[in-house]
């Protein structure tokens, strides 16, 4: 892309840029599964699905010309979330609001699961405003955990979700908040908010994956899915309920967006 004096616009992206963005877009969706999930969201799920993209290029280019805004909060390769990204004046915030409050307040325990007759267990841990601990909200907020540090008040957490462990501390996991979702998956940070100007979030679907691990990938405009990873084994009724809250949020993001026009 060159302007009218023959020289690289400071307000447009090289060439070398773009394609170095459309390899990063490719590996990221690939990555984290993002074909199968596409394939789930338009199909159902389907035993045999190809990448339409098959050329990095494509892909790239089809992201950087419909969904430009999202491409940079994107984080392939264990790069860090760009706090940045997040103050840009087109960036919606949440409001805790009486809808957030009744979502928080009105949600049952978190289901468990009865395995071969046995006693019913649960493999996620959830934790919700204001019923946070605190030694949780603050890992969450406070260090690298989400590599957030620095972006959020307490009062800024509306949810967060630990991955069970049976010794260690949980490292993996998801951090809903007045700005948007965070997440850590077994390689991948990332972060998305709920809306980016006329562009937001608008659904969650969900994909088995291998030994009972399952993945999130959030549906941007109803068309495009950006896949978010997994928390290793979740739970079927635990992952529809995750996918409820996530979506009961997005709802509320958009009405007030709306409603404030």
């Amino acid at each position: 892309m060159v302007a009218a004096e023959d020289s690289p616009s400071e307000d447009e992206p090289s060439e070398e840029e773009l394609m170095k963005l459309s390899y990063q877009i490719y590996h990221y969706i690939n990555v984290m599964q993002g074909p199968q999930c596409q394939a789930v969201f338009e199909l159902g799920p389907v035993a045999d699905f190809q990448d339409p993209f098959e050329d990095p290029d494509e892909l790239g280019q089809h992201m950087l010309s419909k969904y430009s805004e999202w491409t940079f909060f994107l984080t392939p390769d264990g790069e860090d979330i760009d706090h940045q990204l997040f103050l840009q004046e087109d960036i919606q915030e949440l409001v805790f609001d009486d809808s957030v409050n009744t979502v928080l307040s009105t949600a049952p325990d978190f289901p468990k699961v009865s395995l071969m007759g046995q006693r019913p267990v649960k493999n996620c841990n959830l934790y919700l405003a204001p019923n946070i601990p605190a030694k949780k909200l603050n890992n969450g907020i406070s260090n690298d955990r989400f590599r957030v540090n620095g972006m959020f008040k307490e009062t800024d957490v509306f949810a967060i979700l630990d991955e069970k462990t049976a010794i260690f501390a949980p490292k993996n996991g998801l951090m809903i908040t007045n700005l948007g979702v965070f997440w850590r998956g077994h390689w991948q940070y990332g972060g998305l908010p709920w809306r980016i100007g006329d562009s937001s979030m608008t659904g969650v679907c969900t994909m088995d994956g291998p030994m009972g691990t399952n993945s999130l990938a959030v549906v941007i405009d109803d068309e495009f899915i950006l896949p978010i990873g997994g928390l290793g084994v979740v739970y079927e009724p635990e992952m529809e309920y995750i996918a409820a809250l996530m979506s009961g949020m997005m709802e509320i993001a958009n009405e007030q967006h709306y409603s404030s026009r």
